[in-house]
């Protein structure tokens, strides 16, 4: 893992919580909150090697968001302040621990023996973690293409020379998604929809599994992105349409 101050990255290679969540957002039916449980679930794989962080001590990334209330022991990431921290509080005596737990809670309370007496409890803040991970976790989840590479948020300039391709190929993407999957819902005949109604079925049909398309973990049909696919197909209702 990696220090705790300031170093002599490139600008834009390390990127704060909040800007990790707003990158992955769009990715993930424009939802931040489903962009945080995916970030986190791949730190707790063990996605994420390395991090900057300024205060107390590092935190494993792999620990990040555990929550053992059997032994009061929260470990909450808050995207927006940009800040991982160790909490105790009172254990919950009816909760059972699968052996599992029980031993990555000891590898962890052994990592940070030293703060459990004394509080305030540990806390990183200003964490960053590396933008090349950041994009190979949204390639593994299936959520970007191979060639694709978002701007930085600090790149501005180039971020708008080369937004409207940046978004056409992202559309392209959605549509990837959308085209079997209406086909499977509603055969080769599309109705007139409202986005809201399309973006509703296909919810439905992944919750009841019926869908053959494979799809991303962490995919969410975008409602923009349902009204485009039925916009372009002559298939949106008057009372959807801008």
């Amino acid at each position: 893992m990696a220090g705790t101050s300031d170093d002599d990255s490139t600008p834009g290679e390390w990127l704060f919580l909040r800007a990790v969540r707003d990158l992955a957002a769009p990715y993930c039916g424009g939802s931040p909150a489903a962009a945080e449980r995916m970030t986190i679930e791949y730190a707790q794989a063990g996605h994420f090697t390395q991090c900057r962080w300024h205060g107390d001590q590092l935190i494993p990334v792999r620990h990040w968001g555990a929550a053992h209330p059997e032994i009061g022991l929260f470990i909450p990431v808050d995207f927006t302040t940009n800040t991982v921290t160790y909490l105790r509080t009172e254990p919950v005596s009816d909760v059972v621990t699968p052996a599992v737990a029980r031993g990555q809670v000891w590898e962890l309370e052994k990592t940070l023996e030293e703060f459990l007496l004394r509080p305030p409890y540990p806390e990183m803040r200003l964490v960053r973690l590396h933008r090349d991970e950041v994009l190979s976790m949204l390639r593994k989840a299936g959520l970007l293409l191979s060639a694709e590479m978002p701007a930085a948020a600090e790149d501005s300039d180039r971020a708008n020379e080369a937004g409207p391709a940046k978004k056409k190929t992202r559309l392209g993407k959605q549509e990837q998604l959308l085209e079997p999957v209406a086909r499977e819902i509603y055969g080769p005949d599309l109705p007139m929809l409202l986005a809201s109604e399309f973006r509703r079925a296909i919810e439905l049909a992944r919750k009841a599994g019926t869908l053959a398309t494979l799809l991303p973990k962490h995919w969410v049909p975008d409602l923009s992105a349902c009204r485009r696919f039925l916009a372009k197909r002559g298939k949106l209702r008057a009372a959807d349409a801008e």
